[in-house]
C-alpha cells in the first residue's frame, strides 16, 4: 500500500467503537423494510457480537481505519445490501469498515487471528465492553500487518473488485504476469492543461470533458499528462460500451470507483489500464497504470523476435483510419531496416526516423495497433481491426499473439 494514505489517530476510532457499543445497548434487534426488484421485503436482524481486528486491535496507535466483524443471526426475511442494515444499527460511521460473520470465516475472506471480542448479547445488562476496548494496550510499535496485496498501490475500497481480483492481480504482479507504475497525483500533476500544449488530439479529451462530473473532471489535467508520456500516439474516445470513461489509443482508462478488470488483457485492444479513483482525504491518491508483465503468456511468445518500424521507440507512426466503430490504427512492419527506409523513400518527402523492437518490445508495439502491415499482409489485430478489413463477424481472423510471432523475424543472437 502506498505510503500516501492518511492514518489517523486510535482516539478517533476509540470514539467510533464506543458509539457502535451504546448503540447496541440499546437497540440490537431490528426489522426492516427495503425494495428489491421494485418489490417490497422485510427482514428481521439481531446482532450478537461485535470484534474489532486490525490494527486497532493490535494496539496501533495510527490507524488508516476501524475493521469490525458483526455476527447477525436473521430471524426472517432475507438480508438487505450490508449498508442498509449496517446504517440503520450503527448510523453515520465514517472510517470504519463492516464484515458479516466471525472473525474466521467472514465476508473480508481474511482469518482475523488477532481479532478482540468487544460487545456481546451474552452481556446483558453489564457494559463489559468498556473493560474489553481498554484492556487492548496502545503499542508503539504495532502497524498494520502485512498483507499478499501490498504491493497494489491503492486501497481495495476505492475499486469495483474483491479480494479475489485483488489477490490474482498482487500473484500476477510477483510473478512478472503483470507490472505497473503509480503516479500520485501531486500539485504538478493536478496543474491545468496547459492551453500552448493541446493539441487537435487533446482537444477531443477536453470536449469529453464538459460533460463529465467534477470529481473526474478535475483529474483530466493528471490524466493528459500520463498518456502524453505513455501513450503519445493515442486518439481518445469515450469508453462507456468497455464499462469504463476513456480510451486513449490502447490505454483503457477508469475513474471514480475504477473496476480492476483483469479480463482486459485478454485482448489485444487493451495494452494498458488506467484506474484513478476519486480524489479523497483519506488517500492514496494516484494513477494506478497496470500492463501485461515480461511473464504474461501473449508476451512470451515474441522472445527472439524482431521488426523495424517508422517511429520513435514508444511512439511508433500509425495510420489512422476511420471506421463507423471508432478509430482505426494501421501499423507498418518490416523485416530489414534498408526496407523500412525504402517505404520512407517512396511516401514521405521528409526524413522520418526508423526504429527496432526486440523481444518484449515486439509485443508492447503490435498491441497499439488494430490492423499490422508485413509486407503485402494486413493482419487484425482486434475486432475493429477485423470489421475495418470486411471480414466475417463470425470469424476467427483476428490472429493469436502466438501464430503472430511466429510470422515476424527472429532477431539476430
Amino acid at each position: 500500500m502506498d505510503t500516501q494514505e492518511k492514518r489517523y489517530p486510535r482516539e478517533r476510532f476509540t470514539k467510533q467503537l464506543i458509539r457502535i457499543c451504546e448503540a447496541l445497548d440499546k437497540v440490537s434487534t431490528r426489522e426492516f423494510e427495503y425494495t428489491v426488484f421494485d418489490r417490497s421485503a422485510v427482514c428481521r436482524l439481531t446482532v450478537n457480537a461485535v470484534w474489532v481486528v486490525g490494527s486497532y486491535a493490535r494496539g496501533a496507535l495510527t490507524c488508516g481505519d476501524l475493521d469490525v466483524v458483526v455476527k447477525y443471526t436473521k430471524a426472517s426475511g432475507a438480508k438487505p445490501l450490508p449498508k442498509i442494515y449496517t446504517r440503520a444499527f450503527f448510523g453515520a460511521t465514517p472510517g470504519v469498515r463492516f464484515y458479516d460473520g466471525e472473525p474466521q470465516e467472514n465476508s473480508s475472506g481474511a482469518d482475523f487471528s488477532d481479532a478482540v471480542l468487544i460487545w456481546a448479547d451474552q452481556d446483558g445488562e453489564v457494559k463489559s465492553w468498556q473493560l474489553r476496548i481498554d484492556s487492548i494496550t496502545p503499542d508503539p510499535d504495532a502497524g498494520r500487518a502485512p498483507r499478499d496485496t501490498d504491493c497494489i498501490p491503492l486501497r481495495g475500497e476505492q475499486l469495483r473488485t474483491n479480494n479475489e481480483d485483488m489477490e490474482l492481480a498482487a500473484s500476477w504482479y510477483r510473478q512478472g504476469i503483470l507490472e505497473w507504475d503509480y503516479f500520485p497525483l501531486d500539485e504538478e500533476m493536478m496543474n491545468p492543461i496547459p492551453e500552448t500544449a493541446l493539441s487537435r488530439r487533446d482537444a477531443r479529451l477536453v470536449k469529453y470533458g464538459k460533460d463529465m462530473a467534477q470529481k473526474t473532471l478535475e483529474l483530466l489535467p493528471a490524466i493528459w499528462r500520463v498518456t502524453t508520456r505513455t501513450e503519445p500516439t493515442g486518439t481518445w474516445s469515450e469508453a462507456c460500451g468497455e464499462r469504463a470513461t476513456l480510451r486513449c489509443g490502447s490505454t483503457l482508462i477508469s475513474v471514480g470507483k475504477p473496476s480492476l478488470s483483469l479480463r482486459s488483457f485478454e485482448s489485444m485492444k487493451t495494452r494498458q489500464l488506467m484506474l484513478i479513483p476519486h480524489r479523497t482525504a483519506r488517500g492514496p491518491n494516484g494513477i494506478w497504470l497496470i500492463r501485461r508483465g515480461p511473464k504474461h503468456p501473449h508476451v512470451l511468445g515474441f522472445k527472439k523476435r524482431s521488426v523495424f518500424f517508422i517511429g520513435k521507440p514508444g511512439a511508433p507512426e500509425l495510420v489512422h483510419a476511420e471506421h463507423r466503430d471508432g478509430d482505426v490504427r494501421i501499423l507498418e512492419l518490416f523485416d530489414t531496416k534498408t526496407q523500412a527506409k525504402a517505404a520512407i523513400d517512396q511516401t514521405c518527402s521528409t526524413p522520418m526516423e526508423i526504429s527496432q523492437a526486440k523481444d518484449n518490445e515486439v509485443f508492447d508495439l503490435i498491441v497499439r495497433a488494430d490492423i499490422l502491415e508485413l509486407g503485402s499482409e494486413q493482419i487484425a489485430v482486434t475486432d475493429i481491426g477485423r470489421w475495418y478489413l470486411g471480414l466475417g463477424a463470425n470469424t476467427k481472423d483476428v490472429i493469436h499473439p502466438s501464430a503472430l510471432a511466429e510470422a515476424l523475424p527472429e532477431s539476430a543472437s
